[in-house]
């Protein structure tokens, strides 16, 4: 690649990040005015996507709206994120949803039809277009995502109306993790832009992307607030990559955990819990048995409002004799406590290029031990 580069004249001082930022903006920011506004990726989060080889990526253009399969729990909850409440009793919607994908924006069709279909409102989607990575012969960076997304969100969180707070939604996937943790320590003044520009270098992000990344009059408003960063445990994706950071997001299985910890931070109302228990049961098949053991164990919890318990109880009332699957019990591998959250306060002073590139690298290794591992099954 580096031939073709120097054959067409082509040099990383050329390259122009903006190129691969396809964004389209539905709603007006100030719609929301101190708001939440959730940036949320798409494959393998929201939807069930299969990228684990050139092949497989290759069918997702030519997938239809009802080829494509909603991860369970993900339209639902972000509906009710994004109302606060039952929609049919809201008369206005409370957050705004970002979608923010590494897909190509020619996804973007399908994209329309496969939300309309789950009956999902959203303020802006942004894709990838990776055919400028090809005009511009970087195949190198094709699935190196943590320059464009971070752009992305930052092009959008640097808009937003003063006193707005800001969710991350991800996976385990890629990078989400690393990117989502950068753009939080920006956000909350943690980094500077002079620390943000060492994380990036830290992920071998070049300077003259980092330049059009962090941009000196890019400014942040006033007292935004990042509620939380929520990291979906992909099937199949171990989380064996190691950062000082772990235990800093909210590590989930099941979107019905989302919906848990977004009650205790105001953002969902809890008398909502009812029906969201019986949706997770009726229509993504969790045992009702589970489901009431996870009632009874958060019940047990001292740190809980008197909204949320009230909530948990009048749950309780109104399943606690439903379903044949016998008693409650735990038969499923999470609970309502995503994980235990560890505050950015505790880990101490930090040297950005330093953290970020020993848990660039994890990643990296990782991503090769994956590969050797799904090559040794196939053997």
């Amino acid at each position: 690649m580096s031939f073709l580069r120097k054959l067409f004249r082509m040099t990383t001082s050329h390259y122009e990040l903006k190129a691969l930022v396809s964004s389209r903006m539905l709603e007006s920011l100030d719609l929301f005015g101190q708001g939440v506004h959730v940036f949320c990726d798409l494959d393998k989060t929201y939807l069930e996507t299969e990228f684990e080889s050139w092949i497989k990526m290759a069918k997702i253009p030519f997938e239809s709206p009802h080829d494509k399969i909603t991860v369970p729990g993900a339209s639902e909850i972000l509906e009710l994120v994004r109302w606060g409440a039952d929609p049919k009793s809201c008369v206005a919607p409370r957050s705004a949803i970002h979608f923010v994908s590494s897909s190509p924006p020619q996804l973007r069709l399908a994209l329309d039809g496969k939300l309309t279909l789950d009956n999902l409102e959203w303020s802006s989607d942004t894709f990838k277009n990776q055919t400028y990575n090809l005009r511009m012969a970087r195949i190198d960076l094709l699935r190196h995502h943590i320059a464009y997304k971070t752009k992305a969100i930052l092009d959008i969180a640097t808009r937003l109306p003063n006193g707005s707070k800001i969710l991350l939604i991800g996976d385990n996937a890629e990078y989400d993790a690393f990117i989502y943790t950068g753009v939080r320590l920006f956000l909350e003044g943690r980094l500077e832009k002079s620390g943000l520009r060492d994380w990036l270098r830290g992920a071998k992000v070049e300077d003259s992307v980092i330049s059009q990344v962090v941009r000196e009059e890019m400014n942040l408003p006033l007292d935004l607030k990042v509620l939380g960063i929520y990291i979906r445990s992909v099937p199949g994706y171990s989380s064996s990559s190691v950062s000082r950071f772990d235990s800093t997001w909210y590590q989930f299985e099941s979107w019905l955990q989302v919906a848990w910890s977004l009650m205790g931070h105001g953002v969902i109302d809890p008398m909502i819990l009812i029906s969201i228990i019986r949706d997770f049961h009726n229509f993504h098949g969790v045992p009702m048995a589970h489901l009431r053991w996870c009632l009874y164990r958060a019940l047990s919890s001292e740190s809980l409002n008197p909204k949320l318990t009230e909530a948990i109880e009048l749950a309780i009332d109104a399943v606690g004799t439903i379903g044949a699957s016998g008693p409650s019990r735990r038969m499923c591998a999470w609970d309502f406590e995503c994980s235990r959250i560890k505050s950015l306060d505790s880990i101490g002073g930090f040297d950005a290029r330093i953290d970020a590139s020993q848990w660039y690298q994890s990643i990296e290794a990782a991503r090769i031990e994956r590969k050797r591992s799904r090559s040794r099954t196939f053997r």
